[in-house]
């Protein structure tokens, strides 16, 4: 059903672009179990292959200890603190991100750091840096990435975990290789902010013209004196109805009392403020969609509402409207209010009916004095 509170097509591609998110993080979160169980398992069958090469120089009780359970249980620890991170309601879903992400990049530097002596598994710090961008959050991916290739770094530098691989960066070959693997990692950084910058981009040029267009959708249902809807705005919102009916509903039309008068008297700019002054009270009523036929003349159209509710709101539309009643220019010249309204049934949609027993219900009103309202 059309309302003047739904959201917009914008609002609905932000929404989504979060479910995707969401989605992903729950993917990225198994991700580190997966990632962590599988580097387990496979330490142990590395273990195996070694030795039957004859390559292993280490106890089998030292290399389970140094290459099986020290990183495992580093590896699952981050996993457990991803899946914590997740599940908790605190935490925004861009901070959950930067907890899995940053996750993801300690498990690559641990793997990297406990077998620096294979160069290619600098693999394992590119690649937390290339998921992250999927989060298209170039902020989020400029951390990773500084993270993994400063944490890289310090681990060649600092930490000697495998005592056979000789570290010496005196060696012009071993710090060239250093230096390229920084590099390499700093041009996937690159080519990753430059997916992100070409997908924001595109999602951006997208977002402007839904504005646009909605924009245009706007102004052509939009009175612009009042700020309520106009009349192809009620005929919008009942072609709607029409293909989505829904529970019972109600016309309520307004009328201001001896609103001639005023134009006579005062000129139609004073008019013009009392019609900005009653649109704006109906734009505040809150449940149901207020339209202005043109002239002085308004409605109220509401949906799933019982007879009990239809009554409560007019008699509270009456009560706004006599609040705000103080002349827009602050002299003391009051007008009324004849509110006439009609209910139908959801298998009795005839709205041509419904238009004549509500504008007979809005003369019942007027007879009956001013600010009053009749409900048929």
């Amino acid at each position: 059903m059309l309302t003047r509170n739904e959201p917009s097509e914008i609002d609905l591609i932000h929404r989504e672009y979060q479910r995707i998110n969401e989605k992903w993080l729950r993917l990225h979160v198994h991700l580190t179990l997966s990632i962590a169980l599988f580097v387990g398992a496979l330490e142990i069958a590395l273990y195996f292959a070694l030795r039957y090469m004859d390559i292993v120089s280490s106890s089998r009780n030292i290399y389970f200890i140094k290459y099986f359970l020290i990183p495992t249980s580093l590896n699952l620890g981050l996993s457990l603190f991803c899946h914590l991170v997740q599940r908790s309601r605190r935490i925004p879903l861009r901070g959950k991100a930067y907890a899995v992400s940053l996750s993801l990049a300690g498990i690559g530097l641990i793997l990297y750091s406990v077998h620096s002596v294979f160069s290619s598994l600098v693999l394992a710090v590119a690649m937390p840096i290339v998921l992250t961008t999927v989060y298209s959050d170039r902020l989020l991916t400029t951390v990773t990435a500084l993270s993994s290739i400063a944490g890289k770094v310090l681990s060649d530098l600092l930490l000697q975990w495998d005592l056979d691989v000789v570290k010496d960066f005196s060696d012009r070959e071993q710090l060239a290789d250093l230096v390229l693997s920084v590099v390499v990692l700093f041009a996937i950084y690159t080519l990753c902010d430059v997916l992100i910058r070409v997908e924001q981009e595109k999602n951006n040029v997208s977002i402007r013209r839904e504005l646009e267009r909605q924009h245009l959708r706007e102004q052509a249902i939009t009175d612009p004196l009042s700020g309520t809807w106009n009349r192809q705005g009620l005929e919008q919102a009942i072609a709607e109805l029409d293909a989505n009916p829904t529970g019972s509903y109600a016309l309520a039309i307004l009328d201001l009392d001896e609103f001639k008068s005023i134009n006579d008297t005062y000129g139609h700019l004073r008019g013009d403020k009392y019609i900005q002054e009653l649109g704006k009270v109906l734009n505040d009523c809150g449940e149901g969609i207020p339209f202005r036929f043109g002239g002085d003349e308004f409605c109220v159209f509401m949906t799933s509402a019982p007879r009990g509710v239809v009554e409560k709101k007019a008699q509270e539309m009456l009560e706004a409207l006599v609040a705000g009643q103080a002349a827009p220019d602050g002299r003391e010249i009051k007008i009324t209010v004849s509110i006439g309204a009609a209910l139908v049934s959801r298998d009795d949609r005839d709205y041509d009916l419904l238009m004549e027993k509500a504008d007979t219900a809005l003369y019942r009103a007027k007879e009956l004095g001013k600010n009053n309202y009749v409900l048929v």
